[in-house]
């Protein structure tokens, strides 16, 4: 038998006016089952969309309602909020969003959002010109499992307990490199973090609160890193550490002390924290996440 809220999805849109919604009129001035609350984002963005609390299953419910874009679904968290990586590669342009309940499209509304080209600083040079190779070794095996086994575990749950995130750092942000495409003689590689300067031994803390997904020591090119699960299909990463404070499996608060900064990790020229926030399988501007999710979590 159909849940109770499956059979209130079928029902096209009607019920009480969203204040979002307000000086619309005709069925636009309907209820939706959901709205973009920023329509329009760069590449490397987040986009947040709003499920309304009448489309939102009974806290006992098992399935829920996702939204659907980029040939994804998304979950919301407990307030309905949802939260879509744009990655680098998306093309500029026009895309719709639906809503859907177990995969299934089960309702009249979608929303148009548009990619707009972003412009990246050149910053960096590489010592690579052609198109990257697909990185196969046995490190990042380990990263991809630890990434995959989470998404199977706790993909759907939000473990952040609705608070906002902060930065990983204790003081003003001093960028070397930036988030994008922003290397000066290769158009095709990614730099898909932000790379902080910091000196060795600095506390580094949980931008939120999640599950410590993986501690890799003395990675290749990572260094010492460690990933939190923040839920949701949203993690965080902290590279080139020089000092874990916490171990694989263990649960922790935002701002909890996690690591001290380093340089460890070829290739690096100074002591830095590299930084990254990945959306399911997407790499989104860092800096740009914190601020754009904490504008609507507030």
């Amino acid at each position: 038998m159909k849940s109770a809220f499956l059979a209130a999805v079928i029902i096209l849109c009607s019920g009480n006016l969203d204040p979002a919604l307000a000086g619309k009129s005709g069925v636009e001035a309907q209820v939706r089952s959901f709205y973009a609350l920023n329509s329009k984002v760069e590449q490397g963005g987040t986009l947040v969309f709003q499920v309304n609390p009448q489309w939102m299953p009974p806290a006992s419910e098992i399935s829920g309602p996702t939204i659907f874009i980029f040939e994804k679904h998304y979950k919301p968290n407990k307030e309905g909020r949802v939260f879509v990586g744009v990655g680098l590669d998306t093309e500029p342009g026009k895309y719709d969003a639906t809503f859907n309940e177990n995969g299934l499209w089960v309702c009249c509304d979608k929303e148009e959002i548009e990619v707009l080209v972003t412009t990246f600083e050149k910053t960096r040079t590489s010592r690579y010109t052609g198109k990257p190779t697909l990185r196969t070794d046995r490190q990042k095996r380990d990263i991809n499992k630890a990434f995959d086994n989470a998404m199977k575990s706790d993909g759907a749950n939000d473990l952040t307990e609705g608070l906002g995130y902060v930065d990983p750092l204790c003081f003003a942000r001093d960028v070397i490199d930036s988030f994008g495409f922003v290397y000066k003689n290769n158009p095709y590689r990614k730099h898909e973090g932000v790379d902080l300067r910091v000196p060795v031994g600095i506390p580094v803390r949980a931008v939120n609160g999640g599950k410590v997904i993986l501690v890799a020591r003395n990675f290749r090119a990572e260094g010492n890193m460690i990933i939190l699960n923040h839920g949701l299909g949203i993690f965080s990463v902290y590279m080139h550490l020089s000092k874990f404070h916490i171990k694989q499996g263990d649960m922790v608060k935002r701002e909890q002390l996690i690591a001290s900064s380093g340089r460890t990790g070829a290739g690096v020229r100074e002591p830095h924290l590299h930084f990254k926030i990945k959306i399911h399988d997407v790499y989104v501007d860092p800096l740009e996440f914190i601020e754009t999710v904490n504008q609507y979590l507030k």
